[in-house]
C-alpha cells in the first residue's frame, strides 16, 4: 500500500491555515526586503507559504501539493524535506540579490517551480513516453515566464489584479529544481554503485535504505 504524502499534506495544511489567519500575522510572515535586512530571518522561509488572497492561496497550494506529493511518492520524503528546508531561503536570497526592486513577496509559486522542474527531470529520466509532453510543458513555462519578464503579459495566471506575478521567483525556482535533481540523481547513482559491491545477503537491506535515501 503506497504511503500517504505526509509532507506534501503538511505543506498544504500550513498554507491553508495561514490563508485563514489574520492579515497582521501574514504581514509578519511575508518576504519583506527591509525586514530581512533587519534580521527577521524567518521571513526567508515563511514568505513562501503566505498569500495575498484566498484565490492566490488556492492556486498556489493546489499546484504545490500535487507537485510535492509527486516528489515525495516517487523520490522519498527525505528529498522533499531537504527541498522544503533549503529551497525557500535560497529563493529568498536569489530575490534579495537578483530583484532589488521587489520589496514584498508572498506565494508558493517559486516553490512550485522548484518542485515542477525537479519532478519533470525525474519523469524524464524514468520514462521515454513522458519526454514529449515534458518538452511541451517546459516550452509553455518558458514562454509564460518570458511574457511576464518582458511585460507582454503582466499576469497570465488568472490571479487577482492585486497580485503581481514575480517572474524572477519562477526562473530562480526552476534553476533550484535542476540543482535538486542533479544532487538527488548523483546520490542515487552512488547508492546504486555501493549496492553493486555488496554481497547478495546485504542487497535487500541496502535497497530498502536506497528507496528512502531521499
Amino acid at each position: 500500500m503506497p504511503r500517504l504524502p505526509a509532507l506534501a499534506l503538511a505543506l498544504a495544511a500550513i498554507g491553508i491555515a495561514l490563508a485563514l489567519s489574520p492579515e497582521s500575522l501574514r504581514s509578519a510572515l511575508e518576504y519583506d526586503r527591509n525586514a530581512l535586512a533587519a534580521d527577521e530571518c524567518w521571513r526567508a522561509w515563511s514568505g513562501h507559504v503566505v498569500h495575498f488572497s484566498a484565490r492566490h492561496a488556492g492556486v498556489d497550494l493546489a499546484a504545490a501539493f500535487v507537485l510535492a506529493a509527486g516528489i515525495e511518492m516517487r523520490c522519498g520524503h527525505r528529498l522533499l524535506a531537504a527541498m522544503l528546508l533549503c529551497a525557500p531561503p535560497l529563493l529568498s536570497l536569489a530575490l534579495y540579490l537578483g530583484a532589488p526592486e521587489l520589496v514584498v513577496y508572498r506565494g508558493a509559486s517559486g516553490l512550485c517551480a522548484v518542485f515542477a522542474m525537479a519532478l519533470g527531470l525525474v519523469l524524464w529520466k524514468e520514462s521515454r513516453a513522458m519526454r514529449t509532453p515534458l518538452i511541451a510543458l517546459t516550452g509553455l513555462f518558458a514562454l509564460k515566464t518570458l511574457c511576464e519578464a518582458t511585460g507582454v503579459a503582466a499576469n497570465v495566471s488568472g490571479l487577482d489584479h492585486v497580485v503581481r506575478v514575480v517572474w524572477q521567483a519562477h526562473a530562480f525556482g526552476a534553476v533550484l529544481g535542476i540543482g535538486a535533481f542533479v544532487l538527488w540523481s548523483r546520490h542515487i547513482d552512488c547508492a546504486s554503485f555501493r549496492l553493486s559491491a555488496k554481497p547478495d545477503r546485504f542487497k535487500k537491506i541496502v535497497m530498502r535504505r536506497c528507496r528512502h535515501a531521499c
